[in-house]
């Protein structure tokens, strides 16, 4: 596939927020008339779920056979009331029945973060803790204790469903692979749908998770 190529801009800082949220209806569906939905999970007595928004829209139920199903492989402690669900799947009659989780958390980023509406991915690992938020314009690479890094990219989909993300500067040596794989965050258990891997300069390559914002679905 033809590679894509993305300008650079001037980005200024990331805010780390919480929240949740639901595709409004004018919002284009994932696939196969389906609708990607997130919002905070909360047990019914009943052993049901259901799935709080935060626009204000009626709340979602869930069934308990479906969460356990999409979930399979994440942490028990992140299946609670709290806890943050992105997914993509079929409502009926107010029942939404998932097909695809692209991130289940307790804690970090969620839909109220101000960059989630542009974000195409979001990339981060541990030790030493580091980031990277993909937008179309640009992307911004932080690691702790140094400075944040913006780099051009061009985009590249390989045959294996891969996404290959590369700096179009060729003074800058970066290169970051996105692998559709089931991730779990070493340190809080945070489950999400892509696996990632981050070549920079000469240091040692960076592994974490990744997850697709709105820009991507």
């Amino acid at each position: 596939m033809k590679p894509v190529k993305f300008s650079l801009i001037t980005w200024l800082s990331i805010t780390l927020l919480s929240g949740c949220s639901l595709l409004t209806p004018s919002s284009r569906p994932a696939t196969d008339h389906q609708s990607r939905v997130q919002g905070m999970l909360e047990q019914k007595s009943d052993g049901s779920w259901q799935l709080n928004s935060c626009w204000d829209q009626p709340p979602l139920t869930l069934s308990n056979a479906d969460l356990q199903a999409i979930s399979q492989g994440a942490p028990e402690e992140i299946i609670r009331s709290g806890s943050f669900f992105d997914s993509s799947g079929r409502i009926e009659q107010q029942q939404f029945i998932p097909s695809t989780l692209h991130r289940l958390q307790a804690e970090g980023h969620d839909c109220t973060d101000p960059k989630f509406k542009q974000l195409f991915f979001r990339a981060y690992g541990n030790e030493p803790g580091w980031m990277i938020t993909l937008e179309k314009n640009g992307l911004l690479f932080e690691q702790f204790n140094q400075p944040a890094v913006a780099i051009p990219f061009i985009e590249t989909t390989l045959p294996s469903g891969a996404i290959s993300i590369s700096s179009s500067d060729p003074q800058i040596n970066f290169q970051l692979l996105l692998t559709p794989a089931q991730c779990i965050d070493s340190m809080s258990g945070t489950t999400s749908a892509w696996q990632a891997k981050v070549q920079f300069a000469q240091a040692q390559q960076l592994q974490g998770c990744a997850y697709p914002g709105l820009q991507r679905q």
